[in-house]
């Protein structure tokens, strides 16, 4: 795989977001669980001032969750050197397998990335989150005076580690945030349409033209969510798509492609017919597959097409020689086991189980 982060955006702000958040899996190196429970919510959020740092999305999970954004000055490359240290080590420690696409066209020479990458994206995550939890968080930095970034989280964090209410609230508050009206069938967005019982009582009562708040799933469309503000406590509506066989399979950035390319096959004072979007589907996938199997470099959004359409295979963990140690015994217990700090809601000890 040669793209490893994809192109900055709101959507890929919200997957950082939402992997921060988030319980993680331990992962095994030969045989050994090494467990990863560094998650939880922050206090504030340090960004710079690119645009998708400054999206409506970010700035209402921020609100929704109770954390402050805090933006570095403009040109001011050292307020986040301890992040920018931390891609070097990417580069240097993690991104050397076949199609790195290195930092620069200088450093990249006449290096193909496309002729020599052979794993997915599935992959990559795999093996990025063995990496960052058996060496990443084992070794020794200079900025927390040599300790390893595990040690310093089993000092800190049975002191407490703030959560969000539920596992859910984290996939809703990081989703797409949408103000549409319930039309006739349902509300549309993207040539899309969600309806259920309680959306079209919504909209016998308050017409066709009031707007609801809604959220949407980049990474899975067969669900969007709506809120009934009209009481107290708001309540929560689930609407189902309406489309399931054009959807499945595809994420936001995908569907939207697939959109692109059926407006640009229909007339432009017409709307998109899902006769055109099923064809654009089938042919997007199938010229994916067939040219990943030939070899051809793919651009991003072929790319994706092409993993979703291969069979699942599994993957082989390639560690480096540092992770491939046997895990030291703080390792392999929760930091507030190893600390000898008592199990309380909201430390590590009990944040598995309540947030399952």
């Amino acid at each position: 795989m040669v793209d490893l982060a994809g192109s900055p955006s709101y959507v890929s702000v919200m997957l950082c977001l939402r992997s921060m958040l988030s319980a993680k899996a331990d992962v095994s190196v030969n045989g050994r669980a090494v467990v990863n429970p560094v998650f939880g919510m922050p206090k504030v959020l340090r960004l710079d001032n690119g645009k998708e740092f400054h999206s409506l999305a970010l700035k209402a999970a921020a609100a929704k969750l109770g954390f402050e954004l805090l933006y570095c000055p403009r040109r001011a490359p050292w307020e986040k050197g301890r992040v920018e240290r931390f891609f070097g080590e990417v580069q240097r420690n993690f991104a050397t397998m076949p199609g790195r696409t290195f930092g620069s066209p200088e450093r990249r020479g006449d290096y193909r990335p496309h002729d020599r990458a052979r794993m997915t994206m599935g992959e990559i995550r795999v093996l990025f989150a063995i990496w960052v939890a058996a060496y990443y968080h084992q070794k020794n930095h200079r900025g927390l005076f040599h300790r390893t970034p595990m040690e310093v989280w089993q000092e800190m964090s049975p002191l407490g580690v703030d959560m969000p209410p539920s596992a859910r609230d984290v996939v809703v508050a990081t989703a797409l945030p949408l103000l549409k009206p319930i039309q006739d069938t349902g509300i549309e967005y993207l040539e899309l349409h969600w309806d259920c019982a309680e959306l079209e009582r919504l909209r016998e009562l308050h017409g066709r033209k009031r707007k609801w708040r809604c959220a949407l799933d980049p990474l899975d469309l067969t669900t969007m969510t709506v809120w009934d503000d009209t009481v107290e406590p708001n309540v929560e509506i689930r609407a189902t798509c309406q489309e399931p066989d054009l959807i499945e399979g595809l994420d936001l950035d995908m569907w939207k492609r697939l959109r692109n390319r059926s407006k640009e096959r229909t007339p432009e004072s017409e709307r998109v017919r899902r006769e055109t979007l099923a064809d654009a589907r089938v042919e997007m996938f199938e010229r994916a597959s067939r040219d990943d199997r030939a070899g051809k470099p793919l651009g991003r959004g072929k790319q994706k097409f092409a993993d979703a359409a291969r069979p699942a295979r599994a993957v082989a963990a390639l560690p480096t020689p540092e992770a491939a140690e046997a895990p030291s015994a703080a390792a392999t217990h929760s930091p507030a086991e190893a600390a000898g700090a008592p199990a309380r809601r909201g430390s590590v000890a009990t944040r598995s189980q309540y947030y399952d």
